[in-house]
This record gives C-alpha cells, sequence and structure tokens, in this order.
C-alpha cells in the first residue's frame, strides 16, 4: 500500500492529519504479514484492513512500551518536540521514545499539564501547559523548577536547566541509575504580585528509562591530568544516549592553600561548568566542536553544563550535555576524535592591592591591574547603602565577585560586594560593575582596594587523549 492510500484509508476514518512515517512503516509491515486479497471482493476484506491498521498503530504504541495514553494521530504529528530547535528531541521523536503520561490539574479554573517527555541518561525533557478557562497561556508564570525527579530510593535527580518555549530541559545531578523515575509537584500559585493566583495544583507521574537504555551506549574513559599549578582533571565517561551526549568529569584542588582559594572553589559550584574550556578535533588535527571557546567565531554541539561541589570528595562534579550529532558513530566509532583541553579558571589568593585618592580618580581614572584583568576605577561616591565604586575594563574572562575590601584613611574596614559583570566580546569581556561600600558614610580623602580572590586563567595547558576508549 502506498502513502497516499494509507492517508487516504485514514482520513476516511475522521484522522485528520497524514500518517507519520513511523506508524506508515509498520502499517506497511502488517499488511505485508497479510494473505494475498482476491481480486473480488475486496470490499469484503475493508474491515480486516481496518483492524489490521488499527493493530499496527496499536503495535507501535504497545509493543513500545512507553506510551502510558497514547495521543490521537493529529496530537503525534502536532508535537510540541517537533516545533523545538533541538536535534536530539527530533531523533527521539522519530525513533518512538517520546512518552506521553498526559498528566493534568485544574484547580481555580487553570490547568496544568505535563503532555509529552522524552527521558534518557543524559537528561529529561517536558512539553507543558498551562492555561486559564479563556485559553489564555500562562506557562511562563508556572514555577517549572519545583517539579522534582525521584529515583526509586526517593533521591532528588535533576533540575531545571533552560526552556524553549513549552519545552523544559532538566538535566540529571548525576546519572541516575533507577530504570524508573517519579516526577512529582505542587503548585500552590501561578503568577507573582498581581496577577499571582493561589490554589493548589498537583501533578505526579512515572518515566521509564527502559527502552532509550536499549539504545545506550557508555563510552568508559580514564584519563587524569594533573597541572603543575596543582589541580587535577579526571575524565570518568562518556554515556551516548538517543536525545544527547553526557561527558562526566571532576576537577579537584591539590594546593588548597598556598595558591587556591578553597571555600571560593566551593562557592564557584554553580558556575564551575562555564570555567573549563576544552574542545574536540579529528585524527588531523582539525577543530570539531568547542566548550566555553576562549576566541570566536566558534563551532558548538553543546546543550548545556552542570556542576557541583561534593564535600565528602572534595572534587567538583562536572557535566556537559552535547547534541547527539557530535558523537555520531559513523564519526566517533569509524574515525575517532581527540580531546584538547585549551583552559581553566581557577580562584586563586590574589591580595593586590591599591591605595588611591577618590577625588583625584574623578578627574583622571586610575588602573588597577591583577591576575584577572586590568580595572579601571573612575567613580567612587555615596549612595543609599554606603560608597559606590565604578570599575570598567577589561577582564580575561569573567570576574570574581564579593572577594573585594576597602580601607579608609583610618585604618576601618568595609565590606565590599561586587555588582555587575562583563560583557563578552571578541577574545575579550568588557567589565561594567560596581563594588558597593557597605557602612562607608563619608569619601575618605585616600582608601585602599584589595582584591583578596581573583579569578585566574590557566591557558598554557598541554593535555589531550584520543577518544573512542573502550566501550561497555
Amino acid at each position: 500500500m502506498d502513502t497516499n492510500q494509507v492517508d487516504s484509508l485514514f482520513s476516511k476514518e475522521n484522522t485528520a492529519a497524514p500518517v507519520p512515517d513511523i506508524f506508515r512503516k509498520r502499517i506497511n509491515k502488517t499488511l505485508d504479514s497479510l494473505p494475498d486479497l482476491p481480486k473480488a471482493g475486496r470490499k469484503g476484506y475493508s474491515k480486516r484492513v481496518k483492524k489490521a491498521l488499527a493493530g499496527a498503530a496499536a503495535v507501535v504504541f504497545v509493543g513500545g512500551a512507553i506510551l502510558a495514553n497514547p495521543p490521537a494521530m493529529a496530537d503525534f504529528v502536532k508535537s510540541l518536540f517537533s516545533e523545538s530547535y533541538d536535534a536530539g528531541l527530533a531523533s527521539s521523536l522519530k525513533q518512538g521514545l517520546v512518552q506521553y503520561p498526559n498528566a493534568r490539574t485544574t484547580d481555580k479554573g487553570v490547568t496544568i499539564t505535563v503532555s509529552e517527555v522524552m527521558a534518557d541518561r543524559s537528561r529529561i525533557v517536558l512539553a507543558v501547559g498551562a492555561e486559564n478557562k479563556n485559553g489564555e497561556s500562562l506557562v511562563g508564570r508556572v514555577d517549572w523548577g519545583r517539579l522534582e525527579f525521584q529515583d526509586e530510593h526517593g533521591k532528588v535527580a535533576a533540575h531545571l536547566k533552560y526552556e524553549e518555549g513549552n519545552v523544559y530541559t532538566y538535566v540529571f545531578t548525576e546519572k541516575p541509575t533507577s530504570e524508573t523515575l517519579t516526577v512529582a509537584g505542587n503548585f500552590t500559585e501561578i503568577g507573582s504580585f498581581a496577577t499571582r493566583i493561589e490554589g493548589n495544583w498537583n501533578i505526579r507521574f512515572d518515566v521509564n528509562l527502559a527502552q532509550a537504555d536499549q539504545q545506550t551506549k557508555t563510552v568508559p574513559i580514564n584519563q587524569e591530568y594533573v597541572a603543575p599549578q596543582g589541580y587535577t582533571i579526571e575524565v570518568n565517561r562518556l554515556t551516548k544516549a538517543p536525545s544527547a551526549a553526557r561527558l562526566d568529569l571532576t576537577v579537584s584542588l591539590l594546593d588548597k592553600g598556598q595558591i587556591f582559594d578553597a571555600e571560593q572553589f566551593k562557592r564557584n559550584q554553580a558556575l564551575m561548568s562555564h570555567e573549563l574550556m576544552f574542545h574536540f578535533e579529528d585524527k588531523q588535527g582539525k577543530p570539531i566542536s568547542y566548550v566555553n571557546p576562549q576566541e570566536l567565531p566558534a563551532v558548538v554541539h553543546q546543550f548545556t553544563g552542570d556542576s557541583y561541589f561534593d564535600e565528602a570528595t572534595g572534587k567538583m562534579h562536572l557535566s556537559y550535555i552535547f547534541s547527539p550529532q557530535l558523537f555520531d558513530d559513523k564519526i566517533f566509532d569509524q574515525t575517532g576524535m581527540r580531546l584538547v583541553l585549551d583552559g581553566c579558571v581557577l580562584p586563586v589568593k590574589s591580595g593586590k592591592s591599591l591605595t588611591f585618592k577618590p577625588e583625584e580618580a574623578m578627574r583622571k581614572p586610575v588602573i588597577f591591574e591583577d591576575n584577572e584583568g586590568k580595572f579601571t576605577i573612575s567613580d567612587v561616591r555615596l549612595d543609599g547603602q554606603g560608597a559606590r565604586m565604578k570599575l570598567t575594563g577589561n577582564v580575561y574572562y569573567r570576574p570574581t565577585s564579593g572577594e573585594w575590601s576597602v580601607v579608609d584613611d583610618q585604618g576601618r574596614q568595609y565590606p565590599v560586594e561586587f555588582i555587575g559583570g562583563g560583557i563578552s566580546d571578541i577574545n575579550q569581556v568588557l567589565l561594567d560593575a560596581s563594588l558597593v561600600i557597605k557602612g562607608m558614610s563619608e569619601i575618605p580623602s585616600e582608601m585602599t582596594l584589595t582584591h583578596k580572590v581573583a579569578n585566574k586563567l590557566y591557558s598554557d595547558q598541554n593535555w589531550s587523549f584520543e577518544l573512542p576508549q573502550n566501550e561497555g
């Protein structure tokens, strides 16, 4: 049966949309297994053919063992995942790995739904909805970060990283060990301030990873780099899942006292995935893809990154999620590639100080330079919180927040808060920030600014290794 015949038959059965390829292939396979129909009396087989078609469609749903409540054909075609620019989601949708929990809860005229789920060992992605009784979307007013993903031991396994329209992506803190995850959320309010709606919305459903596991490969990697500056990078494994690939590694400090600031290292855990720079290249040394590139433009296949500090081991755990295209079997298994370390940003004890006269700085800006970059101080004046010092200039990577101090000409020391950040430009970061000097009631004739801890970029590394290694 050709494409038009299949679509025509389903249209007669009040199915509005064309039949997706994944259904058509299964339908044709089922029809091929039927005995040839006699030329005469074909009409007598219409019910049988229709049952076969329905059975073929059911095989896609039930045989896949992933659809709790299969959607209508038109709903499948209109999948929110198909509208995403995420190549991994598109691939999972084609492979039939999307689950349909049809989770729904309504209160105060507002309905919250989770209609589609894609889950494998790299991440979990939800297609969500929220509407009032007038059909107006409230998706952006729901705190989707309140959803929890628990394994069979009740441990929270994932958290929200980013969204694209109605599609929300959550990343596993650690590679999950359970085959089934429970997604649960209790929302007591939607919106904020004038738009707040109070109520009680409860969502709960299970997600199964079994079918995705059949198409998942784990590549063990036992590579360690001990930097002469006193830090270690350990690359542990690469997980090639249907929707994405995940690279897991750790960074730890060997010298926690003289060079590096261990406390700031721990405080940086939310940012550490941005502080490691590396790239992949082919056997000829041509770059394929970059992670946190130092120079632009650059090819990037990374979806997101995550990091957390493990108090028990003293190690920072990092994970990077990539498009599955980067580690396509034809490239990865047959041709191979190399991971090359480009640099690492770590908090170092600086102690660099500058003594200057604020009044003169307002007429002629003064320059403060250390491991982090070159800062220009052009303005110091009182505001509601104390005094505010304007900082501009260029930094090598990312400005450190909260590791400054100020002492006035009477020897009084003030707590300082860093506010602002940097704007990335070609091969540099343009600083636009302020230091809020808390408790300062008058501008002294002279003050000393000290940068206690600075971010230092180590970019003179020489370490790489080949991929793949032994798969398990």
